[in-house]
């Protein structure tokens, strides 16, 4: 049994959730409690690790990232011009990926090399008050639905990324999973996921 509420706020946007950040995403009621309602709606969970490789593709978007820190009191400000990017898509191709986190001592942002040099880069105001690090990241999506319920799932493709000496940064999306790898890994990375896939052997 699943409960999906039927209207929640999402942190990130993505290819599958193109929506701009804290948009409403509304619900039918009917899925409420039910995994197979759930199922009809946003197709079949892999609900083990083995049905999650067999069942996944790996999806990147060709951008480059970037990783950034603020302070808690930029928030509102940080917010608005990440919104700001989203309200007029200028193409029919996927949104790039965007994150906006925050904890109790800083923000943690996730966005693509071309959204920070309009947002922050090239942007004034906003010049002294942040960090950003000084590794340029690729995107890497696991492209299928996992069940709230599966375990050890991320555990296998780290487990696999740190044995070839590959540093991950992991995202949770509401039902995918995503990483992020520096950009001198990415084609290793790539390769070293796809040799996962095509064997359970270390499952």
């Amino acid at each position: 049994q699943y409960f999906v509420p039927s209207v929640r706020s999402t942190f990130f946007r993505s290819k599958q959730s193109p929506t701009c950040l804290w948009e409403p995403l509304t619900y039918p009621r009917y899925l409420h409690g039910s995994s197979t309602r759930y199922n009809r709606y946003f197709g079949a969970m892999a609900t083990t690790i083995p049905e999650a490789l067999e069942q996944g593709k790996l999806y990147s978007d060709g951008e480059t990232y970037n990783f950034l820190k603020l302070p808690t009191s930029a928030a509102s400000q940080t917010l608005e011009l990440l919104l700001a990017q989203h309200q007029s898509p200028s193409s029919s191709s996927p949104p790039p990926f965007q994150a906006f986190m925050v904890d109790k001592d800083e923000i943690t942002v996730m966005i693509s090399s071309s959204t920070y040099d309009r947002c922050f880069k090239n942007a004034a105001p906003m010049t002294m008050d942040h960090q950003v690090g000084s590794i340029s990241y690729r995107l890497i999506t696991f492209d299928v639905v996992l069940a709230p319920t599966l375990v050890g799932f991320m555990a296998a493709v780290t487990r696999v990324l740190a044995d070839a000496n590959i540093s991950v940064l992991p995202f949770a999306a509401y039902s995918r999973d995503h990483i992020f790898v520096s950009e001198t890994d990415f084609e290793k990375a790539m390769s070293v996921l796809e040799s996962l896939k095509d064997s359970t052997a270390v499952l």
